[in-house]
């Protein structure tokens, strides 16, 4: 990237090692009043960025963001940022910011806020899951990052380690208590929770909730899926065809809140948590960021 930013000045450029650097160039950047911030990173640094700005409070109101993909997984840039090669992306953006149409290609999205109790601060992305699918990235993560696969392929081999520990192994996870606005909770074991604010998962997968919600700027939706083998087949059918709506042992909704209490651990944006069962999780996607977004 630097040699593409030779050429431009006024641009300031930071490598972050660890999350407190993160925090101090953002906060430089809003002592400079900079008013763009592009990500060259994966989804937990997109995630990182996501938390310092809505967290720490140095901007008073949140810089225009362009997310490049330029981490071993990127889904969150794909759908939210710029896709295609990082550098010919960065000079896009820098071309449109010379030429002031960068305006032209803003877009604004809910993002997904997941609240810990205690004295833990909120994590912000687009994707949450819990389950077994918390298995299967553990396993992407141990056998698949190494290798620097593309996307579609670790992503594919995710889907298949999901499908074979909840179908074939016959692991299950522990209960899981699930609690939504207004009171309506069930209790009992699932093979996948996810909630998310992306319009596209893995291998381009599109969630289809139910219904439409007249609040639908404030909502986010949520995916689970039962255990046993018809709701896996099912759901591996669905998926396959590019799409996932609700049928056999398995719902895909739209909800406004959310409340979570389970032991064990769960995936936010690629990052793997633990959680007990005294430590209720909370998802909502009342905050709000603007992105670049165009094919670069």
């Amino acid at each position: 990237m630097t040699p593409i930013l030779a050429d431009e000045p006024d641009a300031a450029h930071f490598e972050i090692d660890h999350p407190g650097e993160l925090i101090e160039a953002l906060r430089q950047c809003a002592a400079m009043g900079t008013e763009t911030i592009v990500v060259n990173g994966g989804n937990g640094t997109a995630g990182m960025v996501f938390g310092g700005l809505l967290n720490d409070g140095a901007f008073a109101n949140p810089p225009l963001l362009g997310l490049l993909c330029g981490g071993k997984t990127n889904l969150t840039a794909a759908n939210w940022g710029l896709t295609g090669n990082p550098e010919a992306a960065l000079s896009a953006i820098l071309r449109h910011r010379r030429e002031r149409t960068l305006n032209g290609h803003v877009v604004d999205r809910a993002v997904l806020t997941l609240e810990r109790t205690g004295d833990l601060p909120p994590l912000y992305g687009g994707f949450f899951g819990a389950a077994e699918i918390v298995e299967a990235t553990r396993f992407f993560r141990r056998h698949f990052y190494p290798l620097h696969l593309p996307d579609a392929l670790s992503h594919a081999a995710t889907l298949a380690v999901f499908v074979w520990r909840a179908l074939i192994s016959g692991r299950t996870s522990g209960e899981v208590a699930v609690t939504e606005a207004g009171g309506s909770r069930e209790t009992r074991r699932f093979s996948l929770i996810a909630a998310t604010t992306l319009d596209e998962l893995v291998l381009g997968i599109r969630p289809i909730p139910e219904e439409a919600s007249p609040a639908e700027q404030k909502t986010f939706c949520y995916l689970s899926i039962d255990i046993g083998p018809g709701a896996i087949l099912n759901a591996v059918a669905q998926a396959m065809r590019g799409r996932m709506s609700s049928g056999v042992g398995r719902s895909v909704r739209r909800v406004e809140c959310l409340t979570l209490s389970f032991n064990g651990t769960y995936a936010f944006d690629g990052e793997l948590y633990e959680t007990r069962v005294d430590q209720p999780l909370t998802l909502n996607a009342d905050k709000h960021l603007r992105f670049i977004r165009f094919q670069a």
